[in-house]
């Protein structure tokens, strides 16, 4: 069955009375199973216990539902004493933010020529005949507007160690994002000096 038919069959009448009939209470409110699917959209499950016997399951069910519930409450809770508005905070949405987008126009990029490969399995082939002559078109379109303070680049020090942070007991896993690869030309002809 398409994903779409899946989809229709679900919200017939049977889908939608199931998902209007409650899952659970707190604090006097109930959630049914359509708020509870649409947590989930926000915050996957996470299960405190990686592997375990099926007759755990229930168990670590309701454990990974309270914690959900729980970030749900913390969540509203630091949006009320805007904390969002934070800098550190704006910063870290930014960058998932940025990445976002930039698989996004990736993507659709890719949609609109018409190549509908996976990219992970052949990412290379990919950037090489179809992402860099389109990165090199926009970096001739753009390169008036885009400026570099080459100093302030060449003093930038960098390490050598490659780091990055996985949380595997969290519902978002990683600390950063990856950095979106959209090219493998390392030239920066594009830029100009910043005056």
């Amino acid at each position: 069955m398409e994903r779409d038919e899946t989809k229709k069959s679900f919200y017939a009448d049977e889908g939608e009375n199931f998902l209007s009939q409650s899952f659970f209470t707190v604090d006097g409110r109930v959630w049914t199973v359509d708020d509870f699917r649409r947590e989930l959209v926000l915050h996957p499950l996470v299960f405190r216990q990686r592997k375990m016997p099926s007759h755990e399951f229930a168990e670590q069910f309701r454990l990974a539902v309270a914690d959900l519930v729980r970030d749900h409450f913390v969540t509203k809770e630091a949006y009320r004493k805007g904390y969002d508005k934070v800098n550190v905070v704006q910063r870290n949405a930014d960058m998932w933010r940025d990445r976002f987008l930039a698989l996004d126009q990736v993507n659709k990029y890719l949609a609109e020529i018409g190549e509908n490969r996976n990219f992970k399995q052949h990412m290379m082939e990919i950037i090489e005949k179809k992402l860099n002559p389109y990165i090199n078109r926009l970096q001739q379109k753009y390169y008036k507007k885009i400026t570099l303070d080459f100093d302030t680049f060449e003093d930038i020090q960098l390490t050598t160690i490659d780091l990055f942070v996985k949380q595997p007991e969290m519902p978002y896993k990683y600390v950063v994002p990856m950095f979106p690869v959209v090219t493998n030309d390392h030239m920066l002809e594009y830029v100009r000096k910043a005056e």
